[in-house]
């Protein structure tokens, strides 16, 4: 990546794993430290009820897996399962999954044909899962409309606080070359300060008098105030989106996204690309 395309990569810390977090995330995600990671290695039901989650998780999908799918057995009761499970991961941390399986001819079947042939169809038949932490809800938008190949869960405006801050910094996207050339990053920035500032200010209010007007459960009051107030949210929120894809999908929105108008989309197609090529080479 070139250092112009690294200025656009969202202003957005990837979450500080500690190194036993990095121990048991790395044999199952490609770029546990980064904003795009593909999923491997993990059974289908895991994986599919794991990007499930993104739609009300707070937290990044890689803190899930953690939290609720391996640290319970690593730390839970059954000693023989948290056993076998670190066999699992040492297995893999000491192997690599590709390279006990050898896929160079599998590769070498999909370079010839898709070179040679053309036929792309066979492209469909191998996918992976990749998430996306951090980014906005243009890019998010663009990516979702893509539809042909690729299936999304995003983060929902609806279920989740968006108020937060990270490193002392509302959770929105800064173009800051584009910005920066026109001398309109301080009046930007002021702008999405002041909209997120209405947003965290508003909720509590707002929460308030929903729950001494209604009869419902307060979660699903707290729920209903974070939908009425989305509307202040703009268009730049980061947030969080999992796609599972096949290869032929996930090469057209490559070649859609490398060369946009951009720049955020420039940079979250030559990461993807990164983390595709570990997973599907070919």
């Amino acid at each position: 990546m070139t250092p112009e395309l690294e200025k656009y990569a969202p202003q957005f810390p990837a979450e500080d794993f500690s190194e036993r977090d990095l121990h048991y995330l790395e044999p199952f995600v490609s770029n546990p430290k980064g904003l795009i990671s593909a999923i491997s290695n993990l059974p289908p039901e895991i994986v599919g009820a794991l990007c499930s989650r993104a739609s009300r998780a707070k937290n990044s999908l890689l803190r899930v897996l953690l939290d609720e799918y391996i640290y319970p057995i690593v730390d839970g009761e059954d000693k023989i399962l948290a056993s076998e499970l670190e066999e699992t991961v040492k297995f893999f941390r000491g192997h690599g999954f590709k390279n006990i399986l050898n896929n160079q001819r599998a590769q070498s079947f999909y370079a010839k044909w898709l070179s040679q042939y053309g036929d792309d169809s066979i492209a469909q038949m191998t996918g992976t899962h990749v998430v996306f932490w951090g980014i906005s809800q243009v890019a998010m938008k663009f990516l979702e409309d893509r539809r042909i190949g690729l299936e999304p869960i995003e983060k929902s405006t609806r279920y989740v606080n968006f108020g937060n801050k990270v490193g002392n910094h509302y959770l929105y996207y800064t173009p800051k070359p584009d910005l920066e050339k026109l001398g309109l990053l301080d009046e930007y920035e002021k702008t999405l300060d002041a909209l997120f500032d209405t947003y965290v200010a508003t909720l509590p209010p707002l929460k308030e008098w929903l729950i001494k007007s209604f009869d419902d459960k307060e979660s699903i009051l707290e729920k209903k105030a974070f939908d009425t107030l989305r509307g202040l949210l703009p268009m730049a929120t980061l947030g969080q989106v999992a796609f599972r894809g096949n290869a032929q999908a996930f090469e057209y929105l490559l070649s859609r996204t490398l060369k946009h108008p951009l720049g955020e989309l420039r940079w979250i197609a030559d990461t993807l690309k990164t983390e595709l090529d570990k997973e599907i080479p070919s």
